[in-house]
């Protein structure tokens, strides 16, 4: 995560977006069907400060979810 350097290497499961959305958990739920997919969600741009829509794509790689997102404008 390059807006958060102290999030790199932790486990995300846990972190819930604004209103207790479980963003990584979704991920790993839909990788279970799925070994790649994307998803469109709310998340708080470190950049703006607001909270904005966010598309992440997302796939297995080595048994380790590896996800990559943009905001939407």
């Amino acid at each position: 995560d390059g807006a958060a350097p102290a999030r790199v290497g932790t486990n995300a499961y846990a972190l819930e977006g604004p209103g207790g959305t479980a963003v990584f958990r979704d991920m790993v739920r839909a990788a279970r069907d799925e070994p790649s997919g994307d998803m469109t969600y709310r998340w708080r741009n470190p950049v703006t400060g607001a909270v904005e829509t966010k598309h992440s794509f997302f796939r297995i790689v080595g048994g380790v979810l590896v996800g990559v997102g943009y905001y939407r404008r």
